[in-house]
């Protein structure tokens, strides 16, 4: 029987999931990385669903004023990309993929998700 979650870890959990990786949440909360995604999963965090909500917030408003405006021209960018990849379209994803990794060597984060992407798509389309 694994350990039991307070509300205190859940609400840290929802509070930083988006700005640390599963590794990092697991060292601060003191669970594995697998319990660290079924508590995501159960709660409904999901890192890309939340990139789009990001996208849709009208003006930048209603608490996502915080991104600067190249964050979100690559977070649009990505949702795009990501969309692509998942409707099987792995060339169109890998040049979207590629052009955020051009635009976005500053934003470490989606760089590096671009990259992972980039990469899969490349093994796919050869």
């Amino acid at each position: 029987m694994g350990k039991r979650w307070t509300h205190q870890q859940i609400e840290y959990l929802r509070q930083n999931f988006m700005r640390m990786s599963n590794g990092e949440l697991c060292r601060q909360l003191g669970f594995s990385e697998i319990s660290i995604t079924t508590q995501m999963s159960r709660l409904g965090l999901c890192r890309s669903k939340f990139i789009k909500e990001k996208i849709n917030k009208n003006n930048g408003d209603n608490g996502f004023s915080y991104l600067s405006k190249i964050q979100k021209k690559l977070m649009h960018k990505y949702t795009k990309a990501i969309d692509l990849f998942r409707k099987g379209k792995f060339q169109d994803a890998r040049s979207e993929f590629e052009g955020i990794m051009t635009e976005g060597t500053k934003e470490l984060a989606i760089y590096e998700r671009a990259r992972v992407y980039y990469n899969i798509c490349c093994k796919m389309t050869s």
